[in-house]
C-alpha cells in the first residue's frame, strides 16, 4: 500500500508539472500574441527646415507597427528593420513661431525628402500616385508654391522612385535622382520645365549643389565622389573609397564658403579641399541615422552613445575653426539640422520634433502640436 500511494503521488506530481508547463506555454504564447497586435503610431521622417528658420517641412507616416521591440521603423525608405505598414503618408509644413501646421498634404511618397528653394517660396516633394488616377503609381515630382498655395507636377518618373531633391542656390534649377535603369541624375529648369540628364549610375542619395550653383556633387558607382558641371556636363572624380562594406563615402555637405566638401567615410567626417583635392579626417562619428548640416555656426551631427547606434545619440556641433566639439544633448534622436542661428531641430523618439538651443541647451517641443 505505501508503494502504491507513493506511485500515485508521483504520477499526480508529474501530471501537475506537465499541466503547469502547458499553462505557462499558453501564457507565453498569449503574451507574444498580444505583443504582435498592430499598434498605430505616427512617425516623423525626413526633416527640411526652411532657410529663414520659421518653418519646418517633414514627411510623417501613420500606420501599424507589427513588432514587439521598442524601436519602430524610421520610414519605409529607411532603416531600422522593423515592420511598419503605412495607412497614410503626409507632407506637413509646420510654422515654428505660431506653433501650428500650415500645410498637410496626403498621398506623399516617403522616398523623396522635401527640399526648399533658397527664398522659401517653393517646396519640392514627391507624390506617390496621380490625383486623377490613383492606380497610376508612378512617382511624381511636385513643387508647392507657398505664395499661391498650389502644387504642380513637374516630372513623372518612369520607374520606382525619385530621390535626393536639391534646389540650386539661385533656385532656378532642381536636381534629383530618378531610378530608371542606371539611376539618372537629372536637373530640372524651373522656368521651362525641361529636364536634363547629367549622369547615370548615381547613388540615390546625397546630391548636393556647389555653392556657386555651377555644378553638383554626387556619388557614383557606390564608391566615387564626382563633381559635374551644369553647362557642359564635364565630370571630375574627386575621391574614391576602398570597398562597399564600410569604406565608402556618403552624406555630402559643402561648406558655406564653397571651398570644401564634407562627407562621411570609414566612421569619420572627412573634408575635401576643392582647390587642392586634399582630404583630411576631422572627427569620428558613429550613428545609424548619420547626417551632417554645415552652416556658419558649425557642423551639427549625431554620434552614437554605445554599440547600439540606432536608439541613443549625442547631438553634437563641431567648430571647424577651433577643431572643437560641443555636446548639446543626449537622447533617442535622429535627423538633426540647423533651424536658425544657434538653434537646431531634431527628431526625438521617432514621433516628435524638438528645438534645441546650442548655447544654453534649452529645449522646446515643436511637434505634435496641440491640435493633433
Amino acid at each position: 500500500m505505501p508503494r502504491l500511494c507513493l506511485r500515485f503521488r508521483l504520477r499526480t506530481l508529474f501530471a501537475a508539472i506537465s499541466l503547469l508547463g502547458l499553462l505557462l506555454g499558453s501564457v507565453a504564447w498569449f503574451v507574444n500574441y498580444l505583443s504582435r497586435i498592430p499598434k498605430e503610431v505616427t512617425l516623423v521622417c525626413e526633416i527640411a527646415p526652411s532657410n529663414a528658420g520659421n518653418k519646418v517641412a517633414f514627411v510623417r507616416v501613420h500606420g501599424e507597427i507589427l513588432d514587439k521591440w521598442s524601436g519602430v521603423r524610421d520610414s519605409i525608405a529607411a532603416h531600422t528593420g522593423h515592420n511598419t505598414y503605412p495607412e497614410s503618408v503626409r507632407l506637413t509644413l509646420l510654422n515654428v513661431k505660431e506653433h501650428k501646421k500650415c500645410l498637410d498634404l496626403g498621398g506623399v511618397d516617403i522616398s523623396g525628402s522635401p527640399a526648399w528653394a533658397r527664398d522659401d517660396s517653393l517646396l519640392a516633394y514627391v507624390s506617390a500616385y496621380s490625383e486623377l488616377n490613383k492606380n497610376d503609381e508612378r512617382k511624381r515630382l511636385q513643387i508647392y508654391d507657398v505664395t499661391s498655395d498650389s502644387s504642380d507636377t513637374v516630372f513623372v518618373a518612369n520607374d520606382w522612385f525619385i530621390r535626393s531633391l536639391s534646389f540650386s542656390p539661385e533656385s532656378k534649377h532642381l536636381a534629383f535622382v530618378e531610378n530608371y535603369n542606371n539611376k539618372n541624375l537629372r536637373v530640372l529648369d524651373i522656368d521651362s520645365g525641361n529636364t536634363t540628364v547629367l549622369a547615370s549610375g548615381v547613388n540615390s542619395f546625397y546630391v548636393r549643389w556647389a555653392v556657386d550653383g555651377k555644378s553638383v556633387f554626387c556619388i557614383r558607382n557606390g564608391l566615387e565622389i564626382w563633381q559635374i558641371a551644369i553647362e557642359d556636363k564635364s565630370k571630375a572624380m574627386l575621391f574614391k573609397g576602398k570597398d562597399m562594406n564600410e569604406n565608402y563615402p556618403n552624406i555630402l555637405t559643402p561648406s558655406p564658403d564653397g571651398r570644401q566638401l564634407g562627407f562621411a567615410y570609414a566612421g569619420a567626417f572627412h573634408s575635401l579641399d576643392l582647390e587642392t583635392q586634399r582630404v583630411a579626417r576631422w572627427f569620428d562619428c558613429h550613428h545609424y541615422f548619420i547626417t551632417f548640416d554645415w552652416s556658419n555656426e558649425g557642423i551639427c551631427y549625431l554620434d552614437a552613445v554605445d554599440e547600439d547606434a540606432k536608439k541613443m545619440a549625442r547631438v553634437m556641433v563641431y567648430d571647424p575653426i577651433g577643431s572643437t566639439r560641443t555636446e548639446v544633448d543626449v537622447g533617442p534622436y535622429a535627423h538633426v539640422a540647423w533651424l536658425r542661428e544657434g538653434v537646431l531641430v531634431v527628431r526625438k523618439d521617432n514621433t516628435e520634433l524638438w528645438e534645441l538651443t546650442v548655447q544654453d541647451k534649452a529645449m522646446k517641443r515643436l511637434f505634435p502640436v496641440s491640435s493633433d
